[in-house]
Order: structure tokens, then sequence, then C-alpha cells
């Protein structure tokens, strides 16, 4: 796992996993996602599942909803520092911008 930690100081330490799956069975695509929001301790904070009906949808597209779920629900939970955890490396560069606190991809290789 590579991780940048810019962590402000004195600030608690969130971290956010997502993740989404696309798969094909007897010519049918099935897709949804996971989302959740630790705390400190990695004590869960929330949790959401959900399932997607598109049949036309990417992986990248799905992992792009359970994100945007997810750091809507940081927000409305006044979450302003969150570690993001993702799998995608193409996410991985998309958010990997200073204003993030913290960063962490975790690779497949």
């Amino acid at each position: 796992m590579e991780e940048v930690d810019l962590k402000p100081a004195g600030k608690p330490l969130y971290r956010l996993y997502f993740k989404g799956l696309v798969t094909e069975e007897k010519e049918m695509l099935s897709a949804g996602f996971g989302v959740a929001i630790c705390g400190d301790k990695d004590d869960l904070l929330f949790d959401m599942k959900g399932p997607i009906h598109d049949p036309t949808i990417t992986l990248l597209e799905v992992e792009l909803i359970a994100l945007k779920s997810a750091l809507s629900q940081a927000v409305s939970l006044g979450i302003n520092h969150i570690s993001i955890c993702c799998d995608h490396e193409y996410i991985f560069e998309l958010v990997s911008f200073p204003w993030l606190t913290r960063i962490c991809f975790q690779s497949h290789h």
C-alpha cells in the first residue's frame, strides 16, 4: 500500500473505503457498490451497499458513484479530513490532489 500522510496536527483521522463491482452472468450485467467510513480507531461510522441498475455501466463509473456517495456522506457527518483508500489506479490519480489530507492506494500486484 502506498500512502501519503498529510494529516493536519491534532485532527482526527477518518478513513473512507469504497468498492464497485460489475459482473456478467448468463449475458446479464449486474453492478453494485459498497462504501465504509471508519473513525480513528477503525470504528465503523457509516456503511452502505447498493445495486446499480444500468446494463451499460462500466466498472470505473460504478467506482466513481461509490466514491461520490461516500464523500457526500462524509460531508453530512461533518468530516473535513479523511483518508481515501482505493484499489483503482485511475481513481487514485484523479483524487491525488494537495487539498486531500491523505491518500492510500492498494495495488493488486
